[in-house]
């Protein structure tokens, strides 16, 4: 039987639609959640409700539609057993102000979070079981995406322990600063988020964790931890760390973890760290300033890794050490010492893991340091083998004001003179720098994360 060109468009266009995960005509909806009761927008009571919980157990979600939550407070918000194709979107009405004390998304797939404020608006509860238990004032964890969800995007949202420090002790740091993010869960995306007032600003132990754009202030222990294969932590910006009782504190730290869970018995695969900030203080006369640490690979294995493109002004040996590397390079990155004295100043290094394991194949070019530590430090523990990593085309300074245009205001952009200007090899910069500038503009790339514009 012979088909008419009209009747063979519109099957196409069925099909094309039915492809994209929906049935012909289906279209993206609005459900508006309040908990006062009182949607003044002409909503029906089909799609409105006075709480997500009410939401989530009437409505059959399907990819597109959105989650409208009204003014109010929301206490501890949950996303659980919502498995969508993708995006539902949750996200403030119009001019609303939403506020949850935590948020935890568990056994869910295709959801994206947008522009919400986790803050607790009473002192927590924290469980007497599972990864936040602990005595009173034991710090919980604001937002969680647990191992069973995937698939998820946070974007936006404003995570903080309380609205100030100002005044807070050791006491107040204990009891009041809790953790920000912990992602469990695969392919989860965290984009310009805002975490601040915490104790660890970010933990992700999930596979193929995107980590972009986010600002993390004001912290107590570590900004980052990337404990899980194939993720990427590009454009974040980690500053302002506070040291009001003893911790090892870290800008961005990892390990590896073997089957039975302890450090360093395993490998982590495959990561790129590329275009962050990593500050100590912005005020000189901070209370409680620590001693941070830069990026600290200090249990490897570590393989296929990317370090680029970074700013990181510490106070510590340790800008860039990496202790179990294999195929891992470490290039155009700057290092500044942010208090010049004993503990310093930031070298980068690569050395034998912790219980000797060589490694191999690894690049160390175009930085900008105050150190390179090419022979390794404790050689009765960390040993450096020649062999396993490259140096090349790195420029040691000692006199920041020689190198960079203001670097006590916080330019650390080069110098029309400085020594760093071209100095660099093609062979191993990146295409752009950590402002996004096509690299080289020169005759060559220059040396460090900033490639000199007039």
């Amino acid at each position: 039987m012979r088909r008419s060109f009209p009747f063979l468009l519109a099957t196409a266009l069925v099909l094309l639609a039915l492809s994209f995960g929906g049935s012909a005509g289906a279209s993206a909806r609005e459900f508006h959640v309040d908990p006062s009761g009182a949607v003044a927008d002409g909503t029906t009571s089909a799609t409105s409700f006075r709480s997500l919980e009410d939401a989530l157990s009437q409505v059959q979600l399907q990819s597109g539609d959105r989650l409208l939550l009204h003014s109010g407070s929301y206490g501890e918000l949950q996303i659980q057993g919502q498995h969508v194709d993708g995006p539902v979107f949750l996200q403030p009405a119009p001019g609303a102000e939403v506020v949850a004390d935590t948020l935890r998304i568990s056994d869910s797939s295709g959801w994206r979070l947008t522009g919400l404020l986790i803050e607790p608006q009473q002192p927590l509860e924290v469980p007497r079981d599972g990864p936040d238990v602990g005595p009173p004032g034991f710090p919980t964890t604001l937002v969680v995406i647990e191992r069973d969800a995937r698939d998820i995007v946070l974007e936006g949202l404003s995570i903080r322990s309380a609205p100030s420090i100002e005044g807070w002790g050791e006491a107040e740091w204990l009891d009041r600063a809790h953790n920000g993010i912990a992602v469990e869960g695969a392919n989860v995306r965290l984009l310009e988020n805002s975490i601040t007032n915490v104790r660890h600003g970010i933990t992700a132990s999930g596979t193929g964790v995107r980590v972009e754009g986010n600002t993390i202030d004001r912290f107590s222990e570590d900004g980052i931890r990337a404990l899980g294969n194939d993720g990427v932590y590009r454009g974040n910006t980690i500053k302002n760390c506070y040291r009001p009782y003893y911790h090892h504190d870290d800008g961005f730290q990892s390990w590896s973890r073997g089957p039975d869970g302890r450090a360093g018995t395993g490998v982590v695969r495959n990561v790129e760290i590329t275009g962050n900030r990593i500050i100590n203080f912005e005020d000189p006369d901070q209370p409680f300033r620590c001693q941070l640490q830069g990026i600290g690979l200090f249990d490897g294995m570590f393989e296929n890794w990317t370090i680029a493109n970074n700013l990181l002004v510490v106070d510590s040996w340790h800008g860039i050490t990496v202790m179990g590397a294999r195929n891992v390079k470490v290039v155009n990155n700057t290092l500044l010492d942010a208090v010049p004295g004993p503990l310093g100043p930031p070298w980068i290094t690569i050395v034998s893991h912790k219980n000797g394991t060589p490694g191999f194949g690894n690049t160390v070019a175009n930085n900008l340091a105050p150190s390179f530590n090419e022979t390794g430090f404790d050689p009765e523990l960390f040993i450096l083998d020649p062999a396993a990593t490259h140096f090349t085309h790195n420029l040691r300074f000692e006199a920041a004001d020689r190198m960079f245009r203001d670097a006590d205001r916080g330019d650390f952009r080069l110098r029309n003179d400085s020594a760093a200007i071209d100095a660099g090899t093609a062979e191993h910069a990146p295409d752009i720098d950590l402002m996004g500038q096509r690299r080289p503009v020169g005759t060559a790339p220059d040396i460090g994360a900033f490639e000199f514009i007039e």
